[in-house]
C-alpha cells in the first residue's frame, strides 16, 4: 500500500485523510436543512470550517481528486435519508466559470457526481452578459436580486429533460450566501413552468455550508 500525506494534517498516511483526522471530521458532519424562504431551502452535510474547509480546500485547489470518496459518501447519505428515488432523479451541478476549471484543471462538482455515478447534466451556463456586482456589502434580499440573470439554460442540454424526470437536485460544494443556488432555482423553476412541467420537485443540496448563511 502507497503512503500518502494527510490532507489536513500533512502526516503520513494510508489513506487522503488520516484516521485522527477522520474521528474529528466524523464530529463535524450531520445532515441538516436551512430555510430561506417560504419555498427554498438548502441541505447540508456540515459547515465550512476547520478540517472540512481544509478537506474542501484541498481538493480543489491542491487538485487532491482522492478526496471526492468523502464528498460521495455524504452525498449517498443525503440521497439515503431523503428517500431520493436515483431512477427519476436528475442532478444539475453549479457552473464553474471557464477560469476556475482551467486554474484547477477539472470541475470538482461534476467530478464528485461522476464517483457517484449519478445522472446529472450541465444545464445551467454562466450568464458572460450579466454584470458582475461585489455582493460583500449588500444585504441577503439585494444579493438574491443582483444575482438574478447570472445564469442561463444550456440548449444543448435541454434533452437530458422529459417527463420521467419528476425531481431536480441543484448541488454544489459551498454555499456563502445562498444567492447563486436561488438564482439557478428561479431560473430552473421558470423553465420547468414553460414546457409545463410542474410536478418537477426542484431540490438544493451542498457539501457545507458557509456561516454566512443563517
Amino acid at each position: 500500500m502507497i503512503l500518502k500525506e494527510c490532507a489536513v494534517c500533512k502526516g503520513v498516511s494510508f489513506s487522503y485523510v488520516c484516521s485522527s483526522c477522520r474521528e474529528i471530521l466524523n464530529e463535524e458532519i450531520y445532515l441538516s436543512k436551512i430555510k430561506l424562504s417560504d419555498y427554498f431551502s438548502v441541505f447540508y452535510s456540515s459547515h465550512y470550517i476547520g478540517l472540512m474547509e481544509c478537506i474542501i480546500r484541498s481538493y480543489k485547489f491542491d487538485c487532491n481528486k482522492g478526496l471526492a470518496k468523502i464528498f460521495v459518501n455524504l452525498l449517498g447519505d443525503f440521497i439515503q435519508k431523503e428517500q431520493i428515488d436515483i431512477s427519476s432523479t436528475l442532478f444539475i451541478p453549479v457552473p464553474s466559470s471557464k477560469k476556475g476549471i482551467k486554474e484547477r484543471g477539472f470541475n470538482q462538482v461534476e467530478y464528485i457526481l461522476e464517483k457517484a455515478k449519478l445522472p446529472y447534466i450541465s444545464l445551467v451556463l454562466l450568464n458572460k452578459n450579466h454584470k458582475n456586482i461585489v455582493q460583500k456589502t449588500l444585504k441577503r434580499e439585494d444579493k438574491f436580486k443582483v444575482s438574478l440573470g447570472k445564469f442561463l439554460i444550456n440548449k444543448k442540454q435541454e434533452i437530458g429533460i422529459n417527463s420521467d424526470i419528476k425531481k431536480i437536485i441543484i448541488i454544489d460544494d459551498v454555499c456563502t450566501t445562498g444567492a447563486t443556488l436561488f438564482s439557478i432555482y428561479s431560473l430552473l423553476k421558470e423553465y420547468l413552468e414553460r414546457r409545463n412541467l410542474n410536478n418537477v420537485e426542484i431540490m438544493c443540496y451542498v457539501i457545507a455550508k458557509s456561516g454566512n448563511l443563517v
